[in-house]
């Protein structure tokens, strides 16, 4: 009779330390919630912050808000149904779209882009960089911003258009194991799932990923068809928020300018999360060290940080009156997405304030 009341102190000793950790864990949170919303407001009255958050745990969305302009001159409000352009953050749906063909036994990251376009003008670079050296940005395969794009911004309508007029550069650097971000590589990817499953970009990623997911807010129509309807951009010029609409491309691609809300970001990581998309040793690879990055590490269109409790991967986005980050945390079951129309790096800074007042790091 002691024995067993001894075990059932045990037992009850145990059970209250769990709900006191839970109950403590709930607590931290909420604390990090309301601090979050104390931050953004203040930086909405500032006028530095204008967009929309979602923080979830374990699948319970926690914090679905959004603050700010969808239009600045017609002082229009943003809502949490607001569409965002994303900047690089669609480089992830360009690496799931690969490793859905990798899977298929279509694509192979050791094959060299010769394989996939056999037409590439630059032969030391189709001979030489492999599907993996596009993925983790270690191919030497240059950026697509500057001059050249200044002058052909509005004529580049195509992923053939790009490659037309970058293909006949030579490497930035031998590829290997050193990172170098590239978003002709993902220009590259973007054309390799073209010729691979025989679809134009844009309409493999709605049947394989935006239909499957019912993600009815995400795309890539030209510009001139949905400007009315995705917020507009604000640049910081002289100390004054300017629209952006003279800097945008023609049409977002597989390196980035894709339009998506909180929720359908959201809709994404839970998928990724539950292998509706790919299976989990392929997501593992994507998200597993490829490169390191800085302090961090880049996976495969994601990039890779922290250890333990702290680990996540996902990625940002920013360009001139655009900023972004999602961001996933497998083993503390947090999802954090920021989008806003503003300059980067404001989402960044806005998702860091929560993971610290999370203690996520």
């Amino acid at each position: 009779m002691v024995k067993t009341c001894i075990k059932i102190t045990v037992i009850l000793a145990l059970l209250f330390s769990l709900i006191a950790c839970e109950t403590a864990s709930t607590t931290s949170t909420k604390n990090a919630i309301d601090a979050l919303k104390q931050h953004v407001s203040a930086l909405y009255t500032n006028d530095e912050f204008s967009g929309s958050i979602l923080i979830a745990q374990n699948e319970e969305v926690l914090l679905h808000e959004a603050v700010g302009y969808f239009d600045r001159a017609e002082n229009t409000p943003l809502d949490i149904d607001a569409q965002f352009r994303v900047g690089s953050l669609n480089k992830m749906f360009t690496s799931i779209g690969i490793l859905m063909l990798v899977e298929e036994g279509k694509v192979d990251l050791d094959e060299t882009l010769s394989t996939y376009l056999p037409h590439f003008k630059n032969k030391s670079i189709s001979e030489s960089v492999t599907v993996h050296h596009l993925l983790s940005h270690t191919g030497g395969t240059g950026d697509i911003f500057g001059p050249s794009f200044d002058q052909n911004r509005l004529s580049l309508k195509s992923h053939d258009d790009y490659v037309r007029l970058y293909e006949d550069r030579e490497a930035t650097m031998p590829p290997g194991n050193t990172f170098q971000y590239s978003n002709f590589g993902f220009i590259l990817l973007g054309k390799i799932i073209e010729n691979v499953s025989g679809q134009d970009y844009y309409e493999f990623l709605k049947d394989n990923l935006f239909i499957k997911l019912d993600m009815n807010a995400t795309g890539f129509e030209p510009e001139e068809r949905v400007s009315k309807d995705i917020t507009k951009g604000y640049m910081r010029v002289e100390d004054k928020w300017v629209d952006n609409k003279d800097t945008l491309p023609w049409r977002g691609t597989a390196a980035g300018g894709a339009y998506s809300t909180t929720g359908d970001l959201f809709k994404f990581a839970v998928a990724l999360k539950n292998e509706k998309l790919i299976s989990r040793q392929t997501l593992d690879l994507a998200t597993s060290k490829q490169v390191a990055m800085g302090q961090a590490a880049y996976g495969y269109g994601f990039g890779v940080f922290g250890e333990g409790e702290s680990f996540f991967y996902g990625h940002n986005g920013g360009a001139a009156g655009m900023s972004s980050w999602l961001s996933i945390y497998p083993n503390s079951g947090y999802i954090i997405i920021v989008l806003s129309n503003y300059d980067q790096p404001i989402a960044d800074q806005v998702q860091r304030f929560f993971v610290e007042q999370a203690n996520l790091d």
